[in-house]
């Protein structure tokens, strides 16, 4: 299974299971075999948000196969602004912003699960106001998209 993380995901694996914390070293050596086989990738722009909010990662983890945007991703994000009834730049400080909807779109294109540590219960009314989940779970866009618990439920 293929899986692309979003920088909320990398961020939130990171601050709550320290690398300094002994008890977790087989966790973080999990996470660089899994990003050595290839089975975790990431965007270009999700990269970037992660390396722009931390430094404190392993260098392994520039090890990481990046994907950079195409202009398949660009047609996808174009159509999900669409449904998502965003004009031009006018994108909602509650809801994606466009790096959130490429970062979809990528997913989209690898067919890969989607790991996002944003959450949102209720839907919003506004779809302006949809989440990287919410927006993942409209069935015209259809990526499936999990948090790192369940990441780490389904990779014992």
């Amino acid at each position: 299974m293929l899986y692309s993380f979003d920088a909320s995901s990398i961020i939130h694996f990171y601050d709550n299971y320290p690398l300094e914390n002994p008890h977790l070293v087989s966790l973080w050596d999990w996470f660089a075999e899994k990003i050595e086989s290839g089975d975790f990738v990431i965007s270009k722009r999700a990269y970037d948000e992660v390396m722009h909010k931390t430094d404190r990662l392993p260098e392994w983890f520039t090890e990481i196969n990046i994907f950079e945007d195409t202009i398949a991703d660009l047609k996808e994000a174009q159509r999900i602004k669409e449904l998502l009834e965003i004009e031009e730049e006018e994108f909602h400080p509650k809801g994606v912003g466009e790096n959130d909807i490429f970062i979809i779109s990528i997913s989209k294109r690898l067919n890969s699960v989607l790991v996002s540590n944003e959450s949102q219960i209720n839907k919003p009314d506004l779809k302006k106001k949809y989440k990287i989940p919410s927006v993942c779970n409209l069935p015209e866009v259809d990526v499936e998209c999990i948090n790192i618990a369940e990441l780490l439920r389904r990779n014992p």
